[in-house]
């Protein structure tokens, strides 16, 4: 095994672990949608930067993300108040901020040659969101914030689009 393979191994195993005491209540993954929404705030720059590959909009879109996860951590301590919840959850917040990302990016914009190729990748992104959706949803402690989905959906919190 490659110490890309072990990283990638370890990092799905605590996922899962994290995943397993959200589910029991047995941590605290996502306080609120608010606190779901940093956390996709802090690996979006991570991708625009990682895109991008230029150093003046890497560079900031890297202290952007390290200032977010440093705030996420302190966020993740207050919830929890365990180094051993904290190192197990803030790896399982990211990692399933990471995952939705990259399948949605697959949906969007699905790699392959053929369009065979592109339909079997489309349909893989669809079957991961499926479950991980659902799952981050069930992650959510307290289902309120600014960013609850049927809210922002139906535009009862204010935000309009004009007059």
């Amino acid at each position: 095994m490659t110490t890309t393979e072990i990283a990638i191994a370890v990092g799905l195993t605590v996922t899962v672990i994290g995943c397993t005491l959200g589910l029991r209540e047995r941590a605290v993954i996502f306080r609120n949608y608010d606190d779901l929404g940093l956390v996709f705030l802090a690996v979006v720059p991570l991708f625009i930067g990682f895109i991008s590959l230029i150093p003046w909009i890497l560079i900031p879109a890297m202290v952007a993300s390290i200032a977010l996860v440093t705030w996420l951590t302190w966020r993740t301590w207050q919830d929890n108040g365990s180094v051993w919840k904290v190192l197990v959850v803030l790896p399982t917040k990211l990692m399933l901020s990471v995952l939705f990302i990259a399948f949605v990016w697959d949906l969007l914009s699905p790699s392959g040659k053929t369009q065979l190729a592109r339909a079997k990748t489309r349909g893989i992104a669809v079957a991961i969101l499926a479950v991980i959706t659902p799952l981050i949803y069930r992650l959510v402690k307290h289902k309120t914030g600014v960013l609850v989905p049927r809210d922002v959906l139906r535009n009862t919190r204010g935000l309009t689009h004009g007059s």
